[in-house]
Formats: structure tokens, C-alpha cells, sequence
């Protein structure tokens, strides 16, 4: 279950929220926005895949695009993964509906790289999601509903290139004047 806001600061700046239970992601020219992207140096022989990513940042349930894998786990490439993270430098995928990849009896050659889908965390809850009401200035979105406070969505900057979005999800700390 989920709802979604539109965020149009011009024509050409333009996103779409998809707001979760406890979560919102952002969407631009067709697809979601992800993260930068890290290099994938390996995949096991396994069901279900394990990727190895030095370092990664990954938590369980962050969903991943993976590319550029060449040789015969080419079929793995431009698609969305779920991740379940197995340590620092590893994580299973499955596919977006929970089935393991299988990748038995497949070798990994070279190259490849994963990029999270970017994410905020929000405190709404799935039964409170469709009773959201907002309001946009510019690069920022109040977003209202009567069980939780005022909450101000606000495009900032870029978390992987200039010009590309990052939004923060605060509190606006507003305090009652004339009270």
C-alpha cells in the first residue's frame, strides 16, 4: 500500500514521491533515483546469489539496480534486487516479489556495479498513508496528517552528481508565536 505526490519544482525538475509504510522513494525521467554505483567483485555459484561489494552500505530489505556484469550473469543486469545483507562485503538478492536468484552452475567473469534506490525514512504507517495531505513551495513539501507533526520534505542537493536530488525529511521546528 503506498500513495503518490508529485514534486514539481519547474518543467524540467520535476519527481514523483512513492510514499511506503516508513519509507518515501523518488522517481525522475521513468525510473527510480539511485545512489552512486559500486563495483560489484563477485557472485557466487548459489541459490540464493551472494554479490560481493567491498564495504558496502546495504541493509536488508534495501532494494538495488545492478549492470554491467558481462560474461553469462549478463541475465542478472537492468534489473531491481532485494537485498538481504550477509556481512560487510556481501548480500543475497532476490527478486522484487522474494524469490532467490539462482545463479547454480554460473561463473562470474568480471565487472558489474549495484546502486541502491534512493530512500528517506518517514514515520508514517500503511493505514495512515491515504489520509496524507501536503503542500509544495519551491524545493519544499509539508506534509500533514492528524496522528503525527507537520513534517517538511526538502530538495537539497546531490547524492551522486550535481544537479541530481537529495531530499531530507525534518521536522520544521516551528515554535507558537503569540502564545
Amino acid at each position: 500500500e503506498g500513495v503518490l505526490i508529485p514534486f514539481k519544482f519547474s518543467d524540467i525538475q520535476a519527481y514523483m514521491i512513492e510514499v511506503t509504510t516508513n519509507m518515501m522513494r523518488f522517481y525522475s525521467n521513468d525510473g527510480p533515483i539511485l545512489e552512486s554505483n559500486l563495483t560489484i567483485s563477485g557472485v557466487s555459484s548459489a541459490s540464493p546469489a551472494s554479490v560481493t561489494v567491498t564495504a558496502h552500505p546495504y541493509a536488508t530489505g534495501d532494494t538495488v539496480f545492478i549492470s554491467g556484469l558481462t560474461g553469462n550473469l549478463q541475465f542478472l543486469n537492468d534489473q531491481y534486487y532485494q537485498v538481504t545483507k550477509t556481512g560487510t562485503n556481501t548480500f543475497t538478492i532476490n527478486d522484487v516479489f522474494g524469490n532467490h536468484i539462482n545463479t547454480n552452475q554460473v561463473t562470474y567473469n568480471s565487472g558489474g556495479t549495484s546502486a541502491r534506490v534512493y530512500t528517506v525514512n518517514t514515520p508514517y504507517l500503511a493505514k495512515d498513508l491515504a489520509n496524507l495531505q501536503f503542500a509544495q513551495s519551491a524545493d519544499t513539501l509539508y506534509i500533514v496528517n492528524q496522528r503525527y507533526p507537520v513534517m517538511k520534505l526538502t530538495r537539497t542537493g546531490s547524492p551522486t552528481n550535481p544537479g541530481d536530488p537529495v531530499f531530507t525529511l525534518a521536522y520544521p521546528g516551528w515554535k507558537m508565536v503569540g502564545t
